[in-house]
């Protein structure tokens, strides 16, 4: 019998400015076959917190067990738009 894995949610210690400042409710992203390269997408994530992310949008390598592409667009974008979602 096969049984479903658990859903894998990760993210870096510094999410907590985000979840500060109104987000409380994100829970990390969901770990994919192929996905976004989990290291760039913390340090962009990082780089946001930190107010030095790039104005331009991020361009993240695909690889092997990253986070989950349209999580991530989706979680970007929200947070690039104020929070508002759109």
């Amino acid at each position: 019998m096969i049984r479903p894995r658990p859903i894998q949610r990760t993210g870096p210690s510094s999410w907590g400015t985000f979840m500060a400042d109104g987000f409380q409710d994100f829970q990390g992203f969901d770990i994919a076959r192929r996905g976004y390269d989990r290291a760039q997408v913390d340090a962009y994530l990082a780089g946001m917190a930190a107010g030095t992310a790039s104005g331009a949008p991020p361009v993240f390598d695909i690889v092997r067990r990253g986070y989950d592409r349209a999580q991530v667009d989706a979680r970007v974008a929200q947070l690039r738009n104020g929070g508002t979602g759109r």
